[in-house]
């Protein structure tokens, strides 16, 4: 994509092959990053428009806020804990609203790079970039194997991973497993913000994180999705609810 100016504002253009696009799924999008409540944050999609000349379909957004997550991790250093702790409670909010409404079909399938996320100063969340909200499953499949071939691929929740290897749509399409899959996203990127670690670090005895994210994070990076602890649900976990202090070694599965 490249910015242009559209006075007042600036604007980003992105443009993706039609076959790795959901068009239904992103005129939604173009109403509920309006309307639903929850996805505020989310960089406002202002354009949807096929070009069939070039087999390509082009979409305008406003310009994201702040300094990707990425690029703030790479002169700050790691999220503090309290940082985290807000930002994944953030991360879990928009998580809960995109899959509060199952009709909606809107999903980040699991795809989420951190040059997406955007922080503020404080390292609080100020936009993200919905891209992975755009793809069709045959989109999705595509960015995951790029994933796939690199180290980003330890953050693939593992139903999507093995969908993309095999072909197999139906691990991804249930509404639940969609839902699942962006918890479990929303988890890996909190956790490598906090520790710079992937989720199959997690039992790693060197690992110290505060007992009550410790707890937090075995559920929401379970394995099988169908036992996944759930967006909604980790909102109202204590590290997210109520929290109070306590560090020690992650030793153990809860």
């Amino acid at each position: 994509g490249r910015v242009v100016e559209q006075s007042p504002n600036f604007k980003i253009l992105l443009a993706l092959p039609d076959w790795a696009v959901d068009v239904p799924r992103a005129n939604r999008l173009l109403l509920y990053t309006n309307d639903l409540q929850g996805l505020q944050k989310f960089c406002r999609l202002t354009r949807v428009k096929r070009a069939p000349r070039f087999n390509h379909v082009v979409f305008e957004c406003d310009l994201p806020k702040g300094a990707s997550l990425e690029s703030w991790l790479n002169k700050h250093g790691p999220l503090k804990d309290e940082q985290s702790r807000e930002l994944c409670r953030e991360l879990m909010q928009i998580m809960a609203s995109l899959h509060r409404h199952p009709q909606s079909t809107i999903t980040l399938w699991g795809l989420l790079h951190p040059s997406m996320v955007y922080l503020g100063p404080r390292g609080d969340l100020v936009s993200m970039i919905p891209v992975s909200c755009l793809l069709s499953f045959a989109g999705a499949k595509s960015c995951g194997l790029t994933l796939c071939n690199s180290m980003t691929r330890r953050w693939l929740p593992p139903e999507l991973d093995t969908a993309i290897l095999t072909s197999d749509r139906s691990l991804i399409m249930d509404a639940s497993a969609r839902s699942a899959a962006d918890t479990f996203l929303a988890a890996s990127m909190v956790l490598h913000a906090m520790r710079q670690v992937a989720p199959d670090r997690l039992h790693d005895k060197q690992l110290v994180l505060p007992e009550s994210a410790a707890d937090l994070f075995c559920k929401v990076l379970y394995m099988d999705f169908n036992w996944r602890l759930t967006s909604a649900d980790a909102l109202h976990h204590p590290w997210l609810d109520d929290y109070q202090p306590r560090t020690r070694p992650m030793t153990r599965h809860v």
